[in-house]
Order: structure tokens, then sequence, then C-alpha cells
């Protein structure tokens, strides 16, 4: 297995299970496992499920937190999320060595066209890691995440020299794992969103932008595949967005849309799941529509189809 694709979930159903099948159809040339943490239970396939064993990559935040990445997988409060997803993908490649690329795509990214496209699209890149929305952390002031992000010796990492990536689908090389997994080693951590493209940059390999507008992006995949607003904490408006969600997309082939949730499938964090009051509330619960308004302008305006 020189190539595997993780669609990493934290529940099951029909829904997820569908996604799984799709995967395997539309990308017959990738192993693809259904990444599944089971937090403080034992790594075992869940019984409700029909699918066997083989079809999973399990986990749990004892065997996360059994990685030697000290400033990444200790403290009394550590969680998976925020902040920590990246390291499922670390632990299978190190459980799996023949392994030279890794997707990962979270369950609520959706891809209105055929998987096996946008992977061969990408196959000649030599990317060691290839995400979206890559750009200088800077340039979004307003988003602060936690953990920050430390290098080996424990500082905070230079402001100027920080990267941000956006990352519910990301492609990472053996490479890339092994750069990642030294400075993790050496006692860099923080925010995988900006931990992953940083240490990338830093270590000197190769980064690339599946599509939008930002300098990492290819001339031919401008404004392809995605967009997104950098400046915004949500990256709203756009298509590949952190909120809000979308309960319908805009039916065009070869678009990135994210988050689209299964039905019954609730956001992490609490802002998204209650939501503002008042006035406020008003304007939150606009934003969907709003959102749908300014993407059917880009695709419109801006969209580079995929031929």
């Amino acid at each position: 297995m020189s190539r595997a694709i993780l669609l990493q979930t934290h529940l099951l159903g029909p829904a997820i299970e569908a996604q799984h099948a799709r995967l395997e159809r539309e990308a017959p040339g990738w192993k693809v496992f259904l990444a599944l943490n089971r937090g403080a239970g034992p790594e075992r396939v869940p019984e409700e499920t029909r699918l066997p064993e083989s079809k999973f990559f399990l986990c749990s935040d004892k065997s996360l937190r059994a990685l030697p990445y000290p400033a990444k997988c200790g403290g009394a409060d550590w969680r998976i999320v925020p902040g920590n997803a990246d390291l499922i993908a670390l632990l299978f490649l190190a459980r799996n060595p023949q392994c030279e690329r890794v997707w990962t795509v979270e369950y609520d990214v959706h891809y209105e066209g055929r998987w096996g496209d946008l992977f061969e699209h990408f196959e000649a890149s030599q990317a060691d890691l290839l995400t979206t929305t890559i750009h200088a952390a800077r340039e979004t002031p307003g988003k602060r995440l936690s953990p920050p992000i430390k290098a080996p010796d424990g500082a905070e990492w230079p402001e100027e020299r920080r990267l941000r990536a956006f990352l519910p689908i990301a492609r990472l090389t053996r490479r890339g794992f092994e750069a990642i997994d030294a400075a993790y080693r050496a006692g860099a951590g923080g925010h995988y969103e900006l931990a992953l493209p940083t240490i990338i940059a830093e270590a000197g390999l190769l980064l690339e932008d599946i599509g939008g507008s930002g300098p990492f992006v290819r001339p031919e995949n401008r404004d392809r595949f995605y967009f997104n607003t950098k400046e915004s904490y949500s990256l709203r408006p756009g298509t590949f967005v952190f909120r809000p969600g979308f309960e319908r997309i805009v039916p065009r082939p070869n678009t990135l849309w994210h988050p689209v949730k299964p039905e019954g499938a609730r956001p992490w964090d609490e802002a998204s799941r209650e939501g503002p009051r008042g006035l406020a509330g008003l304007g939150a619960r606009l934003k969907p529509a709003v959102n749908r308004l300014l993407v059917r302008r880009w695709l419109a305006t801006r969209w580079n189809p995929l031929a």
C-alpha cells in the first residue's frame, strides 16, 4: 500500500458508510479507510457498523497521546479538537511505513464531481503538503488559534514566519510526515492549521494550494475547485469555509464544499451549535442565504472549471 485515503469521522451510520463506498468506487487506485478515533474506548470496530475491520483505521486518545510529541500530546486538558486532528494521519503513517502519500478527507467535505478526477489532477504534483487556503497567518488577524504554535525550543514561532492553512482535505507525503514528525519530536507543537504549513515551509519542502486565489496556487488552478475569503474568521463567503454549514449546495461539477453535515451531525464548536440571539442571531440566520448568493455569483463570474 503506497497510497491511502483516510475518511476521518467521529460518527458512523448509513451516510458515512455511503461516503466510504463512494470514495472506493470513484478512486479505485487508492486504499480507502474510515479513520475513526474511539476516544477513551478500546480500538475496536463499533458493533453497529456493517463494515469489516479491514475498512477501518482505528485509533484512540491513548494511542494518539502515545506519539512521542511532548508539546502536541501532553497536558491534563488535552483534546483532539480543536487543534490536534493531524495526529490521526501522523499515527497512520507511523504505523504504515510503506505508505508514501495519504489524503485525509473529513466526513463533512463534499466533492461535487468524481473523487478520482480530483486526486488524478494532482497526481503529478510533488507537493509535500497539498491542501486549501495556505497563506501568511497575519492575513487573518482576527483569528487566534489555540494552542498557539511553538517552535522546537518551546518559544512561540516568529509571527512573520507563521503560515496558516485550512485542512478539512489535505494530502501529505512521506517526506512531509518525516519533517513534521521530527519537529514534533523536538518539541514543536500547536494548532495544526498553523503547525503543518509552517513546519513544511521551514523544512524547505513543497506547499501547494488545491485552488482558490492564494500565493500557493498553480496558475492553472486559480479559482478552481473552491473559493473562500482568508481575511474572514469563518472564511465566508465561499464554498469551502469554517462556518456556516451548507444545508444544500449549488450543483456545479468539480467543486469542493465544506461543511456539509450528514443529517443529525452537529458542529463541534459551541458558537455554531447555539448561535447568537436577538438581532445578532437574526444576522447569523441570514448568513447561509447570503453566502449561497455570493457563491452563485462567484460560480458565474470567476469559476475556472476542470475540463
